[in-house]
C-alpha cells in the first residue's frame, strides 16, 4: 500500500451564505458583514422552516461558533448574547440532545471548549445540550435581558 502524501490539515468552512442558509439572517445569527452575532429566534427559524430542514440547529452552532472564534461571546450573558428569548434557548438545546452521537463538527467543538473551559462534556452534541442546559438553564448565567421571554 503506497504512504500517504503530507498534506496541510484543514478546518471546516462554514458558509453562512449557502443556499441551505436561504433566509436564515433575518432570524438572526452571524452577520458576516458587522461581524456581530444578532440574537437568533430560534423558535420562528425552526417553525418558518420546519419541513424536513435540517440546517436550523447547524446553522445556529454556526453562528455561536462564530461569535465565539471573534472573541464577541461573555459566558456570563452567553444566552442573552445568542438567543432572542429563554424559550429559543430551551428549544436550541432539546434540539441539540435529539442530535444524536454525530462527529461534533472540531469548530463548534472548539467553540464549546473554550465557553466550558473543559472538553469532558463535549463529545457528542446532546452533551453540549446537557451542559448548556446544566450552566444556562438556572442560575445567575440564565437570565434573559430582552424584553421578549
Amino acid at each position: 500500500m503506497p504512504r500517504i502524501k503530507r498534506y496541510k490539515p484543514r478546518q471546516t468552512q462554514i458558509e453562512l451564505h449557502s443556499e441551505g442558509y436561504s433566509g436564515f439572517q433575518r432570524f438572526g445569527g452571524w452577520d458576516e458583514k458587522t461581524q456581530a452575532l444578532a440574537p437568533i429566534k430560534y423558535s420562528q427559524l425552526v417553525e418558518k422552516h420546519s419541513g424536513g430542514d435540517f440546517a436550523v440547529l447547524p446553522y445556529a452552532l454556526d453562528s455561536i461558533t462564530l461569535a465565539v472564534e471573534a472573541g464577541l461571546i461573555d459566558t456570563e450573558t452567553f444566552v442573552d448574547q445568542a438567543f432572542a428569548s429563554r424559550h429559543d434557548f430551551l428549544a436550541f438545546c432539546k434540539d441539540l440532545e435529539m442530535a444524536g452521537d454525530f462527529w461534533v463538527n472540531e469548530r463548534h467543538f472548539y467553540a464549546f471548549f473554550e465557553m466550558f473551559g473543559s472538553e469532558e462534556d463535549l463529545t457528542t452534541y446532546p452533551d453540549i445540550a446537557a451542559t448548556l442546559e446544566r450552566d444556562y438553564a438556572t442560575g445567575p448565567a440564565a437570565r434573559i435581558t430582552h424584553a421578549r421571554q
